[in-house]
């Protein structure tokens, strides 16, 4: 019988490419593929549990984090039954925000929530939606966000 560790890993989007646009008020999103392994093409686990949730963010706004098991770009009519949203965490300005300087942390943990990339390519499939009903995500430094996930997998 082998033995079946677990080990805890964090997957970073990268504020310098990842989240840049900016995002209307009430809803508007944008989507990401992050590799879970860094410097990799199509590799990595595709199999993991979501333990964590980290946002850092230049702007104080109420977020949505949503984890898909498919990259949303390849979704068509004829296959909208293939994708799936596999979780999603909402964070409120009001009552997750901590401030540290001039970036606000919105933070989730305790989670063991299952993570399958239908794909198999490695990746964190990710939509950050903008839920504040009167400001947008500004663009570039200034609406800058970075999200950081803990991920669980069998080592």
């Amino acid at each position: 019988m082998a033995l079946i560790t677990e080990s805890l890993h964090f997957v970073d989007s990268d504020y310098t490419t990842h989240f840049r646009d900016s995002l209307p008020f009430a809803n508007g999103s944008e989507y990401e593929d992050i590799q879970m392994v860094q410097g990799s093409v199509s590799t990595g686990p595709h199999q993991v549990f979501i333990s964590s949730i980290r946002v850092l963010s230049m702007q104080r706004l109420d977020w949505r984090v949503e984890y898909w098991d498919k990259s949303l770009p390849v979704a068509t009519g004829s296959n909208l039954n293939n994708h799936g949203l596999v979780f999603s965490q909402n964070f409120s300005q009001v009552s997750a925000a901590s401030q540290y300087g001039t970036v606000f942390a919105y933070i989730q943990t305790g989670l063991k929530v299952p993570y399958l990339d239908k794909q198999g390519l490695g990746q964190l499939h990710i939509n950050l939606v903008n839920t504040n009903p009167n400001t947008a995500k500004l663009a570039g430094d200034t609406g800058a966000v970075h999200i950081r996930t803990g991920v669980i997998y069998a080592s």
